[in-house]
Parts: structure tokens; C-alpha cells; sequence
């Protein structure tokens, strides 16, 4: 029975060798893990930061662009109003010129009636003659037309 005895305390001493080991073996253990607890939480921290400085800096690039916007359709509406009043300035020196134009030609086209009038009279009694002098007419008020629109954009 000592000896048996003997064994036992034997294991029991290996026991509590085994046990202090897992002891010392478990300290380091969790001081591992407090210190992975440690990194994890400034990995935390460093995330929570970048995403603060992204969102920062997502606010300014925001910011950038709705200036950019506005400043585009302030652009925008400058070149609108220069087209526009360009547009009237055109518009209005082509009916000046338009008016020079009539008043130019009213003399020519004025004897140019009277002439065709005259001639036409002349020619009355034949109807060849009076499709030449129609044919004549039309002709020289298409020539007149294209006279004035030629003025009108200044050909000549």
C-alpha cells in the first residue's frame, strides 16, 4: 500500500508540475491575447480615423464640385447673354441694311415698272410678245431680289 501510495503522490507531484506549467503556460497566453486586444483596438482607432479624414475629405471634393457647378452655369448663363445681345446687334444691322437696301433699289426698281409698263404697252398686241415681256419681268424682278439680297449680305 506505501507504494502504492508512493505512485500516487509520485502522479500527484507530476499533476501539479503539469498543472504549474498550464498555469505560467495560460499567464502568457493572455497576456498574448491582451496585447493582440491592444492592436486590434489601434487598428480600430486608426480605421475610425482614416474614416473620418476620407469623410472629410469627401465633404471638401463636394464642396469643389458644387463650386464648380455653380460657377459653370454662371459661365454659361454670361455666354447666353452675349449670344443673345450679339444675336440683336446682327439682327438689328441686317434690317439697317436691309433698309439701305430698299431705299437703294426703290429708284431702280421704280424706273424698271415703268419701263416694263411702257414696254409692255408697246407689246400688248401680240401674245408672244407679251409672254417675252412677262418672262422679261419676272427676270428682272428675280434679278432685283437677288440684287437686294446680295446687298442684304453684303456681295458687293
Amino acid at each position: 500500500m506505501e507504494a502504492r501510495l508512493a505512485v500516487l503522490e509520485t502522479d500527484v507531484a507530476y499533476i501539479k508540475k503539469d498543472i504549474g506549467e498550464m498555469k505560467t503556460d495560460i499567464r502568457e497566453l493572455r497576456a498574448d491575447v491582451k496585447a493582440a486586444n491592444d492592436s486590434i483596438a489601434g487598428l480600430r482607432t486608426e480605421m475610425a480615423d482614416q474614416r473620418a479624414e476620407a469623410h472629410k475629405d469627401s465633404g471638401g471634393l463636394r464642396n469643389e464640385i458644387a463650386d464648380l457647378r455653380t460657377e459653370l452655369r454662371t459661365g454659361l448663363s454670361d455666354v447666353r447673354a452675349e449670344m443673345r445681345t450679339g444675336l440683336s446687334e446682327q439682327r438689328t444691322e441686317m434690317q439697317a441694311g436691309l433698309g439701305e437696301l430698299r431705299t437703294e433699289t426703290h429708284p431702280i426698281t421704280g424706273s424698271l415698272r415703268t419701263e416694263m409698263r411702257e414696254g409692255y404697252e408697246k407689246l400688248r398686241g401680240s401674245q408672244r410678245l407679251g409672254v417675252a415681256v412677262n418672262t422679261i419681268g419676272q427676270l428682272l424682278t428675280a434679278g432685283t431680289a437677288l440684287g437686294v439680297l446680295a446687298k442684304a449680305l453684303e456681295w458687293f
